[in-house]
C-alpha cells in the first residue's frame, strides 16, 4: 500500500477501528486528505466503499474527537 504523508493521519484514524484496509478507498474514492473533508461524508459514501453501519459508527466517533483535538490544538494530530 502507498501511503501519503499528508494523509498519515487517516491511516492512523482507520486504524483506531481496524478499518485501515478502507484506506486508499476514502483517500482516493472519496478524496479525503484532510479532516475536514469528513465534514462532507455521507452515510451512503460510506455503504458505497463497503464500511458497515458498525464501522461507521466507530469512524465518526473518532472523527468527533479528532475535531475536539484539532479545535483544542488548532492542528490535526
Amino acid at each position: 500500500m502507498i501511503m501519503d504523508q499528508d494523509t498519515q493521519w487517516l491511516h492512523q484514524l482507520l486504524a483506531e477501528v481496524q478499518l485501515e484496509q478502507f484506506y486508499l478507498r476514502l483517500r482516493d474514492g472519496l478524496n479525503i486528505t484532510r479532516i475536514e473533508h469528513l465534514n462532507y461524508v455521507k452515510e451512503s459514501d460510506l455503504e458505497a466503499i463497503g464500511i458497515s453501519r458498525p464501522g461507521q459508527y466507530f469512524l465518526s466517533m473518532l472523527d468527533v474527537t479528532v475535531k475536539k483535538i484539532v479545535h483544542i490544538f488548532g492542528r490535526h494530530p
